[in-house]
């Protein structure tokens, strides 16, 4: 299924907005490091919130310009209009260079606000390409990973690195990308446990190592064969001495010199692996079941339909594509569309633990905003249903749900 990468809504040029956003991520760190009067070739300043995570990056202009070009995109005359049109093919570009993974789950880029900004005295006027990118993060995020893999300045050689401010929890980091280290990764501090005391996992975690396989070599072991069932067949003939000292001989010979042919690896029947911990099960699905409301914050169709691919089967894809937008539309409001602000889980249990399935009873609410007739106000909803998991070759999902309850929310802090 094809990317169609889009943004939120028209209109993306507002450069005020951008130098008050480049302002409010840069000023509080002034204090603490100096910064040379202007950027580096690309640079990342990230901001991460309960509802996204932001990034606002700065490209040279001629260095963007050979990337598009190099990338096959005409693009002799860089300018607003020029973005403007080419808004999917510069966020196809920033998906694949730029990867950003929340909980686990690799999450699509959507362009907020994309200028050219010309240069001015204070940057040795040299042009940029700004972008303010938004990934959905639905909720507290234990994990981001943040990674740059393009390295090829406008001249075509090596590129030594990017920078990146990555803001979090009232803290900063700073961090350069480069060939040898090309990702960030910031995690939950310890002290943040008890807010969130349920930490994301990978949920390739238990099928990142595969089975031991065993070295069958066939030939000897059809030679061990043959000596197990023509044996007795000739101890019940009666047979000489030399009929036993020629058969032995050839199945030896043959067992040795096979035992390097015609080698098979196997994963024996015996071989099991353990099964996942109640804990451990509940957080591959939370990583999982976070990532469903994360998908209607993209636009098409198929935006949406490849993010849930990340979370549920095939199979279910059809499904929970249809219950999870009529939950979100409001058909008694005028079809307004409730946006997720936070998924949080109010009961779970794991059961039917095997190696590579699992079985989650789950409570959670979804709080949301509806827009609609010139205001907003909450919408809270609670739901119970009970899900399946089951590991695949490469990674979990969700194989079925049945939902058992859903019941609308006026005031979530005295709600059950």
């Amino acid at each position: 299924m094809s990317r169609d990468f889009s943004t939120t809504n028209s209109g993306r040029r507002r450069s005020a907005g951008l130098q008050s956003l480049f302002l409010a991520l840069a000023l509080p760190l002034l204090s603490a490091v100096a910064w040379a009067h202007d950027p580096p070739p690309i640079d990342f300043q990230a901001k991460l919130t309960d509802q996204h995570l932001e990034s606002f990056v700065m490209i040279q202009a001629r260095l963007f310009t050979a990337w598009m070009t190099a990338e096959g995109h005409e693009c002799e005359e860089l300018d607003a209009d020029w973005l403007d049109a080419n808004e999917s093919v510069i966020a196809e570009f920033m998906h694949t260079y730029g990867p950003v993974s929340i909980d686990t789950v690799s999450v699509l880029p959507i362009i907020d606000v994309l200028d050219f900004q010309e240069g001015f005295q204070a940057n040795d006027f040299i042009d940029y390409v700004v972008l303010t990118i938004l990934y959905s993060t639905k909720g507290n995020a234990e994990a981001v990973t943040m990674e740059w893999h393009r390295y090829v300045d406008a001249d075509g050689w090596p590129l030594d690195k990017a920078e990146l401010l990555f803001g979090a929890r009232q803290k900063l980091e700073k961090f350069q990308f480069t060939i040898a280290d090309p990702k960030f990764t910031w995690l939950q501090p310890a002290g943040d446990e008890a807010q969130q005391p349920a930490p994301i996992v990978d949920p390739d975690a238990y099928l990142l190592e595969p089975l031991p396989e065993t070295r069958l070599p066939m030939l000897t072991i059809g030679a061990l064969a043959a000596l197990v069932l023509v044996l007795p067949v000739l101890m019940l003939r009666g047979a000489g001495a030399r009929p036993y000292i020629f058969f032995l001989a050839t199945a030896i010979l043959i067992g040795g010199l096979g035992a390097n042919v015609a080698v098979v690896e196997t994963v024996l029947p015996w071989e099991r692996r353990d099964p996942p911990s109640e804990e451990t099960a509940l957080q591959i699905f939370e990583s999982l079941h976070r990532n469903i409301y994360r998908a209607f914050d993209y636009v098409t169709e198929s935006e949406v339909y490849d993010v849930l691919a990340q979370s549920v089967t095939d199979e279910l894809l059809d499904e929970t594509y249809n219950e999870v937008y009529d939950s979100l539309v409001l058909r008694n409001d005028g079809n307004a569309v409730c946006q997720v602000r936070g998924v949080e889980r109010l009961a779970a249990k794991a059961n039917a633990l095997e190696p590579s399935r699992a079985s989650i009873h789950y409570r959670w609410r979804v709080t949301g905003t509806v827009n609609h007739w010139s205001h907003s106000h909450l919408r809270t909803n609670e739901y119970t249903a009970q899900y399946e998991l089951q590991a695949g070759q490469r990674q979990w999902r969700i194989t079925d749900v049945d939902i058992q309850a859903q019941t609308r929310v006026d005031d979530p802090e005295t709600a059950d």
